[in-house]
């Protein structure tokens, strides 16, 4: 491989890497929710919402609101839920605007209240309101612009593999 070509490389490499690695929670704009229960009646629903959202509504030291959307599931269509912090119910929590998913347990985002972040992580529990079992997922959804800069990074790596391959094969550029 020539030095030109393996410059081209490594520098297409890095941009893919940036690509992939932008999707990471830090820089993640978009977590994707899917909360799943086990047993008769049980409860499946998916929801976006920000990593970093302003609180439509909250309380120091009890509760944030925080608007979701894309809500998909056998229950709602909700705009929002509610997360519990530490100090109320034991241990945190979330629930739907109704109650329909009542869970408590579990520390679900990070302080302050007023303009709370999320970070992706997956948490077990129990509803609540039917008592079924539950698995929250919450993942990183890759933005637009960070998916054309892995693309872009990909298609540089391919072009630099076929720079090294046509001077390998003695063809000149």
């Amino acid at each position: 491989m020539s030095g030109y070509a393996r410059r081209l490389f490594s520098v297409a490499a890095a941009i893919a890497a940036l690509g992939l690695t932008a999707g990471s929670a830090a820089g993640a704009t978009s977590l994707l929710f899917t909360y799943v229960e086990a047993g008769p009646g049980a409860i499946d629903a998916s929801w976006n919402q920000s990593s970093n959202p302003a609180a439509f509504a909250y309380d120091y030291f009890y509760y944030t609101a925080v608007p979701v959307f894309n809500w998909t599931g056998n229950v709602g269509p909700y705009g929002g839920m509610y997360y519990y912090s530490f100090g109320i119910y034991g241990n945190g929590g979330f629930s739907t605007p109704d109650g329909t998913i009542n869970v408590y347990g579990g520390q679900y985002y990070g302080f302050p209240e007023s303009n709370p972040y999320f970070v992706p992580g997956v948490w077990t529990g129990v509803n609540a309101t039917d008592g079924l079992p539950f698995t929250l997922t919450a993942i990183a959804v890759p933005e637009p612009s960070e998916w054309a800069i892995m693309l872009l990074g990909l298609g540089g790596v391919g072009v630099g593999l076929r720079i090294a391959r046509r001077t390998k094969h003695g063809a000149t550029v």
